[in-house]
């Protein structure tokens, strides 16, 4: 009989400890789904202070470690978002949007090299996603090494061709290249895109230049001059300056 009751207490025992198990995983989500209303509210810090409470709660939870790392993004915040985005990495070796956010964090320390091999691993996982295949494009014009950055960025522009910043930098690395027709066409694509760009149309006023189009290069200045007088005098200045130069504004 002692034995019996003894059994039961346990049982009581392991009942009780299931559901305060429960009641802390729904704290735990209710705090990451209030954080997502946050961020999506512009209230980053508020959403930063949830999801600590939900880690604390639950370390193990992929998601708000993700979210974490997203949240530290916005803020600028990039070595915590490293530790983040890499915790929920560690969590699930397989989430790739969780690289593809580590690549952006390490392109915000300016660790461009670094982000590559994090991008590719992302694509390995979903090779679909746009907006990896833009980062990886943009830290491929960083480095210069602007053949790689058009095979991507071309990719990303087939799954998303409406993007301007796809347009824009593809636009920047063929100008590098000086396929100056393609150049000219990706870049228009992105102006009339986002049409109150300063860089975008100040980089349309120097490729019309090395299309023998001063014509439009002017008329660009002038367009220029109602959303920013002072990029508008420099663009005139490199116009009329004494030999062309490659593009100066980089994206």
């Amino acid at each position: 009989m002692k034995g019996m009751k003894y059994l039961a207490a346990v049982a009581i025992l392991c009942g009780a400890m299931t559901i305060a198990a429960q009641e802390v995983d729904q704290r735990a989500t209710e705090f990451n789904q209030l954080a997502v209303t946050e961020y999506e509210a512009g209230k980053y810090v508020k959403a930063l202070g949830l999801l600590n409470k939900a880690l604390e709660l639950r370390p193990d939870d992929t998601r708000a470690s993700y979210n974490l790392g997203v949240v530290y993004i916005v803020l600028k915040r990039y070595d915590e978002a490293i530790a983040a985005l890499a915790h929920a990495i560690s969590l699930d070796p397989n989430y790739a949007e969780a690289f593809s956010q580590l690549g952006v964090a390490y392109l915000g320390t300016g660790e461009t090299a670094t982000a590559i091999p994090v991008f590719k691993r992302s694509l390995s996982l979903r090779p679909d996603n746009p907006l990896t295949l833009y980062n990886l494009g943009c830290a491929y014009v960083r480095l210069q090494r602007f053949a790689e950055a058009i095979e991507v960025l071309e990719k990303a522009n087939n799954f998303d061709g409406n993007d301007a910043e796809i347009h824009l930098n593809l636009g920047y690395a063929y100008g590098r290249q000086n396929r100056w027709n393609l150049a000219v066409s990706e870049i228009e694509k992105a102006v009339a895109l986002n049409p109150k760009d300063a860089q975008s149309n100040y980089l349309l006023g120097q490729s019309y230049m090395f299309i023998a189009r001063k014509d439009l290069a002017l008329e660009r200045t002038r367009r220029l001059y109602a959303l920013d007088p002072a990029l508008s005098r420099k663009l005139l200045t490199w116009i009329e300056g004494d030999k062309l130069v490659a593009l100066d504004g980089r994206p």
